[in-house]
């Protein structure tokens, strides 16, 4: 697995976090409450990284 940077972005009251997979350049992304932990977001986001990686290769 290569290198996965995330973006953060707040809209509001919604926040936007970005998956970029370094190696192949295939981002995802997630919206929901602010209220939700950084952690959680990111965890999110890479989950649906590496789903969509996968369908991918299929």
């Amino acid at each position: 697995m290569s290198e996965i940077y995330f973006e953060h972005h707040q809209i509001g009251k919604y926040f936007k976090t970005v998956a970029i997979d370094g190696r192949t350049g295939v981002e995802v992304s997630i919206s929901g409450p602010i209220i939700t932990p950084q952690g959680r977001r990111e965890e999110l986001a890479y989950r649906k990284l590496l789903y969509v990686l996968q369908k991918a290769t299929q």
